[in-house]
């Protein structure tokens, strides 16, 4: 029976790669699609942020029609610098907490695994010892063996010369399985020596937990040293707020405020270390907070200590009024912490 001509294959081929062709167009029409409703969806949402730009813009421009609103403005963004200005503060406290507790870890992780490396060597080395005495031993005993094979050549030796010729082969036995061992111990201290150091996984939860703390407790100090006409709230509110949904008051008022923006502002460019305040209030807010979780490294909102009024902070300078010490900086989220918290 004739089997398929050259004209019935071609045309089989040319089938296949046509149905081959037409799946791969069906693919790429269908990625085409999620890909257009992709961009769609961008460009919906850049629609609706460009339109809310554009209500702010003519609700700013509209405010500053008015010459009343322009001391208003100063202030605003004089609060609004503060903000950021803590914000940025803890931001680099956290930054520098986290290179220093990856350094002690890093540390401890090489410390601890030289000292097994070397346990390891030591333990190793110390069978190669054995072994090699082993081999030593074995060795001697079929040197001995083969010269007293080799002086009994009379006849009627033969019997006791087979009883050595035995005990020549248990003792080569013992020998090759001597360096055996030898070998096998050797290529296991290679194995230990040449063992890389393990990869950094990051801080600990320990590490993290401490430092989130650490955060929670600058964040407390920054809204007590802000605590002057209440400050801090006005901060979180120029940050939250646009300007034209804040008014500021009195002239003097006004100027009081901008001072105090000033001088805070100053203050705060002078800061060196503050360790003593910070671990202070971390005693305290350490006795409290809580976990959802064993694996948690941020803390219940609700278990974070409100700010503690039995720190004077006398170092600032300043008459405590207008303060709420009900405040609790994580769920308020004073100077964005809530972002700057360490999962």
């Amino acid at each position: 029976m004739a089997g398929p001509t050259k004209t019935e294959n071609s045309a089989e081929e040319k089938i296949m790669d046509l149905f081959q062709s037409h799946s791969l167009l069906k693919q790429e029409f269908k990625q085409i699609e999620k890909d257009n409703l992709i961009l769609n969806k961008i460009k919906t949402d850049q629609a609706l942020k460009i339109e809310k730009l554009e209500n702010q813009l003519y609700k700013l421009e509209k405010h500053l029609t008015k010459p009343e609103h322009y001391q208003d403005l100063k202030v605003y963004y004089q609060l609004h610098l503060l903000w950021k200005t803590c914000n940025r503060y803890i931001h680099k406290f956290r930054d520098r907490l986290v290179d220093q507790q990856s350094d002690r870890e890093r540390k401890q992780q090489l410390l601890e695994f030289n000292q097994t490396k070397t346990k390891a060597i030591n333990a190793i080395n110390d069978r190669i010892q054995t072994a090699k005495e082993h081999l030593e031993a074995a060795t001697l005993e079929v040197h001995k063996l083969t010269t007293k094979i080799n002086a009994k050549n009379s006849i009627f030796q033969y019997f006791a010369k087979q009883k050595l010729i035995e005990q020549h082969l248990v003792a080569h036995t013992a020998e090759s399985s001597a360096y055996s061992d030898l070998q096998e111990y050797y290529d296991e201290r290679i194995k230990i020596e040449s063992e890389p150091w393990p990869e950094f996984e990051g801080v600990d939860l320990a590490g993290k937990r401490s430092i989130n703390i650490a955060m929670i407790a600058l964040a407390q100090y920054f809204f007590v040293s802000l605590s002057e006409l209440g400050l801090s709230h006005k901060c979180f509110q120029a940050y939250k707020k646009p300007v034209w949904e804040l008014s500021y008051g009195e002239p003097a008022k006004q100027n009081l405020i901008i001072s105090l923006c000033a001088d805070k502002l100053q203050y705060f460019s002078e800061l060196k270390d503050l360790s003593t305040e910070v671990q202070s209030r971390m005693v305290l807010i350490k006795e409290q907070v809580e976990y959802k979780k064993e694996a948690d490294a941020i803390p219940t909102i609700d278990s974070v200590t409100k700010v503690a009024n039995d720190f004077s902070d006398l170092a600032l300078n300043v008459t405590l009024t207008d303060v709420d010490y009900e405040v609790n900086v994580l769920k308020e989220n004073f100077w964005g912490l809530a972002e700057l918290m360490i999962p």
